[in-house]
């Protein structure tokens, strides 16, 4: 069979009215990314810096809400 495309999937969830990205999951924590763009957000919401402008935190599942995954084509 033919490859019909390559494609990104990414899992996201809401976390205190914020789209986050789902990295990790370990027991019933996640590691989320902001995706905020506002580093003074970021901040407020405790998220720590990892690099420059990447903004990671563990959270309690219970913390978060619609987590779901979308799927994009790179090819």
């Amino acid at each position: 069979s033919e490859l019909s495309g390559i494609y990104s999937i990414k899992t996201y969830a809401n976390y205190r009215g914020h789209k986050c990205q789902v990295l990790k999951k370990h027991d019933d924590k996640v590691l989320l990314n902001a995706i905020i763009g506002d580093y003074k957000i970021c901040e407020e919401l405790g998220f720590k810096m990892a690099d420059k402008g990447v903004y990671n935190k563990w959270v309690y599942l219970t913390e978060i809400n619609d987590i779901h995954e979308e799927k994009n084509k790179i090819l």
